[in-house]
């Protein structure tokens, strides 16, 4: 299981700002050659540390082996030198230690700047990068709790430690555990900064995420996850998240063995844990769903949903097992591998049956190149048979479920999309009038099979009509939302994002808000979908003959810029004109008449898809499908931009 690292805030004493505004004189704290100074490092009573340990009163107390960085002017090639604290060093109480700092450490005197401290430190010592760190702390990549301290002046530091701490305890077989909250939220950067400035205003603290300073990244963390894990029952179990956080929709740990999940504790209810205090939850042994013996196949209670469905906002790619390249995966969260199908689809039969499974094994294959992506197998797609007969009968729903099962577990998969478009639909397959119901039944029994460690997502019409929402959504983690298909040139376009100003039709927006006001679901559960291609006129210069109408993205250039068309070799320069429908927020192709003989997707579509996504609070987007982008992700990359609020 990829470890991904975890960064607490720290900052100087906050006793330190009234120090520094009462005095502004240049103090004088540099040793002499040949003599030794001392500082006294105190703790105040309401820190918290993971590897210093608590007393019997959760108070933090200093160990023996301890390492403090403690350092001074950046130019000097001595500004930096580690304390490491032996039990003579530390008093009784373990909450103060004295000990002795070499005379070579050169004092940073920024007096002209109205600063007394002279000297700063910080804990643990070699979570500090190396380059200097002036008169600020820079904390690098770890998983150990981070505190920041300056000295008064008169050589004395304080300690203060911006995390707030959640503890726990827990019996079972167990080496791991990863803690986040419901709702997303940013418990961490992999990089953090913290310095105490003087600016016009007066003295404040700045906590630059990213920045020139460091050359790195202020990427965000919403899962903590650590190896220093206690099982006993006895034992308390510390998490520490920087700063105050109101979870607003609980949180969720989940308990690992061997890399996989095997249990989970999850609140639902809102929990606030506050700086520098330890917020208590108890023994979460008998509250654990899942399977807390550890087996290989835990069974999971009604209505759970998947404790882990990934990064978000998800940008999700449909990949089709025949596409000849590879995905680049830098900037997607979740590949849906499409399509497995149902191995006898004249009558149900068999589960699910998977085509080049060497090419499966090489998706999955690319977490190592992106450690957060996630691999789900869609089953169905467009005219894929036999899920009516399957559904409607208890024993070949068990082989598909079973089947289902056994290819996550055997390939490594992430879950299951379940692409049957669409239930009770006479789409020339087979269909029932009690399909809705056996479907209800199907993601139950998926969910009991498939436990709380995996995600179960559905592909839904831009019409919510195929589903009963509310039996499914206890089962069902998210929806894929096929907001695309829904016109066609010259009457429509494919995927509008508002009304047009062509047309009067239906749009991404009025799909999604369907599924919001009149179904009642949660933003944070819908995916919008967002296509690659567009539809073309039929019989026109840019119509591929093929029933479809579709034009990929990849085959634009040819049309635009090269004046023919790959697939017909029919002239179109000179023939056709490219606009833009703002209210659509989509181009478009007319003839010499005006006619629309195209809708299409460009950077700029799709960019303002994503946008929609990120202003709108959605869950984030998924598309149809990789293999209609440039061999520069185009479409890829922008959309990526809009859901993330970047410029194009």
């Amino acid at each position: 299981m990829h470890k991904l690292s975890f960064i607490a805030m720290s900052i100087c004493a906050a006793a330190m700002a009234l120090a520094c505004q009462q005095e502004k004189t240049c103090l004088d704290n540099e040793s002499s050659d040949n003599q030794e100074q001392t500082f006294t490092f105190t703790i105040a009573q309401d820190d918290l540390d993971t590897k210093a340990g608590y007393d019997s009163n959760d108070r933090l107390v200093w160990k023996s082996g301890d390492k403090i960085l403690v350092h001074g002017e950046g130019s000097s090639s001595s500004y930096r030198q580690v304390v490491t604290l032996s039990s003579s060093n530390i008093s009784s109480d373990g909450l103060t230690a004295t000990v002795p700092v070499p005379s070579g450490l050169k004092a940073y005197d920024r007096s002209d700047k109205g600063y007394v401290s002279k000297y700063y430190a910080q804990y643990p010592a070699d979570a500090a990068p190396d380059g200097k760190l002036y008169y600020f702390s820079v904390f690098n990549s770890t998983n150990k709790i981070m505190r920041a301290g300056c000295d008064d002046g008169n050589k004395k530091f304080t300690f203060y430690d911006l995390s707030a701490t959640l503890a726990f305890k827990v019996s079972g077989d167990y080496d791991e555990y990863a803690f986040y909250g419901n709702d997303s939220e940013t418990i961490g950067y992999k990089h953090y900064m913290v310095r105490y400035v003087k600016t016009n205003s007066g003295y404040v603290t700045e906590f630059p995420y990213t920045g020139e300073d460091l050359g790195g990244t202020g990427e965000s963390i919403k899962k903590i996850y650590n190896d220093y894990l206690t099982c006993d029952g006895v034992t308390q179990n510390y998490v520490h998240i920087p700063n105050t956080i109101d979870f607003s929709k609980g949180i969720t740990i989940d308990f690992y063995k061997n890399g996989s999940v095997v249990a989970t504790y999850k609140r639902t209810s809102s929990i606030t844990v506050t700086r520098g205090k330890i917020r208590h939850i108890g023994d979460l042994t008998a509250e654990l769903s899942g399977n807390p013996g550890g087996h290989d196949d835990p069974p999971a209670p009604n209505g759970d949903l998947c404790t882990d469905i990934g990064t978000t906002p998800m940008v999700m790619a449909y990949y089709t097992y025949y596409t000849e390249d590879l995905p680049e995966v830098s900037k997607l969260t979740h590949i849906n591998y499409s399509f497995g199908k149902i191995k006898n689809p004249s009558d149900g039969t068999g589960g699910i049956t998977v085509k080049d499974t060497d090419r499966l094994k090489k998706v999955v294959a690319l977490k190592s190149k992106n450690s957060s992506l996630k691999v789900l197998l869609a089953v169905g797609g467009d005219g894929a048979g036999g899920f009516s007969l399957m559904a409607r009968s208890d024993s070949k729903r068990r082989d598909f479920v079973q089947s289902a099962y056994d290819i996550i577990r055997d390939y490594k998969l992430d879950g299951i999309d379940l692409d049957w478009e669409f239930p009770t639909k006479d789409n020339g397959l087979d269909y029932s009038s009690s399909d809705k119901e056996n479907f209800d039944k199907l993601v139950k029994e998926l969910r009991a099979k498939l436990g709380t460690s995996k995600i179960i997502s559905v592909a839904a019409n831009s019409s919510p009509k195929y589903y009963n929402f509310s039996n499914i959504m206890k089962y069902v983690d998210y929806l894929n939302v096929m907001t695309y298909d829904m016109g066609r040139a010259p009457d429509g376009f494919n995927s509008p994002l508002h009304t047009p100003y062509l047309f009067d039709q239906t749009s991404v927006e009025k799909a999604m808000k369907k599924y919001v006001n009149e179904v009642g679901i949660s933003k944070k559960r819908l995916n919008v979908g967002v296509p690659f291609y567009g539809k073309a006129q039929k019989g026109s210069s840019v119509y591929n003959g093929s029933d479809s109408y579709t034009v990929n993205f990849n085959e634009m250039k040819s049309i635009l810029e090269d004046g023919w068309y790959e697939r017909g070799n029919k002239s179109v320069k000179g023939y056709n004109t490219e606009k833009w429908d703002e209210g659509a927020m989509s181009p478009y192709l007319v003839d010499k008449n005006g006619k629309m003989v195209l809708n299409f997707e460009n950077a700029k579509s799709v960019y303002y898809k994503g946008r929609f996504v990120y202003e709108q609070g959605y869950l984030g987007a998924m598309f149809w499908e990789y293999r209609a982008d440039d061999s520069n992700q185009t479409l890829l990359k922008a959309l990526y931009k809009g859901v993330h609020n970047q410029s194009l």
